[in-house]
């Protein structure tokens, strides 16, 4: 059986006209992109589920999900935060990729040190060569590092384009991620409205005159809606806090839970605590 993916891509290709195709080797680095994303889908699950801070969050999730996922209006509205979350997350990778471009642009045109060449002193001129082919190559390393980054970044950035695809299309893979994260997803956005709080209410005060002029008539005055505005962030930084302790006790309540049946079932060498030990251990190895 024809997946959707290969009719989409086959259609695709069939129907242009045979002088405007793309060629045969280029389409099918797109189909590869395709078949990688397929592996990142599973990958960025991975880093999801790994977190003991969104265990309780991902259960909670599932346990709706099971209960009463079937629910129109809730597959509904969680499939708009999907969309909503995979968006912020585009915007974040975008900023990712600005800054390794910055990076980048400083390791290319930046001032890098210079050996000093005297003129009367002969005894060293092995020693100034060897110096200015060493700045030549910290150059080139610093170039070579950022240019891997930008490249890393934007394979990201088509990696979230494509997931935020998937969640428009309602496609099999996501047509349950958006109830089981939803927890999660709610959960990322109390940080970002917590985090950028203060920028949101510089807005606010900036565009005061254009806000007054959209509230003329309303029962409800600048000032007001000002207020309102602040009460209702800091409710939520509250919420916030609250939320991430649950969570964090919770998850560790799941973690010590699952390490103790991994202990009675005689496993204990793939205790998520002992695998975390081992994870950190080869960190630091690789960081001597």
């Amino acid at each position: 059986m024809v997946s959707l993916v290969s009719f989409i891509q086959t259609t695709a290709y069939e129907i242009a006209p045979t002088r405007l195709r793309v060629p045969p080797i280029l389409w099918s680095a797109f189909a590869t992109l395709n078949k990688i994303h397929a592996v990142w889908r599973w990958f960025r699950r991975f880093e999801l589920y790994r977190r003991p801070d969104n265990l309780v969050q991902l259960l909670a999730g599932h346990v709706v999900n099971v209960v009463v996922g079937e629910a129109v209006l809730l597959r509904i509205a969680a499939q708009c935060l999907l969309v909503a979350t995979r968006l912020m997350e585009c915007v974040q990778q975008q900023s990712a990729l600005c800054r390794a471009c910055k990076h980048w642009m400083s390791a290319v045109k930046g001032h890098y040190p210079h050996p000093v060449h005297v003129d009367w002193d002969t005894r060293f001129e092995t020693g100034y060569f060897a110096q200015k082919a060493l700045a030549v190559s910290y150059r080139l390393e610093r170039i070579a590092r950022g240019t891997f980054s930008v490249i890393a970044e934007m394979f990201k950035l088509s990696m979230h384009l494509m997931d935020v695809i998937d969640a428009f299309s309602w496609s099999p893979s996501t047509k349950y991620e958006g109830i089981n994260e939803g927890f999660v997803n709610i959960t990322k956005w109390l940080a970002v409205t917590v985090e950028h709080k203060e920028e949101l209410l510089m807005g606010i005060t900036k565009h005061r005159e254009l806000i007054e002029r959209l509230l003329c008539g309303s029962i409800i005055s600048y000032d007001q809606l000002h207020a309102g505005v602040s009460k209702a962030l800091e409710k939520t930084e509250v919420v916030y806090h609250g939320v991430k302790t649950a969570t964090t006790f919770g998850g560790g309540i799941l973690m010590d839970t699952l390490s103790n049946v991994c202990v009675i079932v005689g496993c204990a060498q793939w205790r998520p605590v002992a695998w975390a030990s081992r994870r950190l251990a080869k960190q630091d190895c690789i960081r001597l």
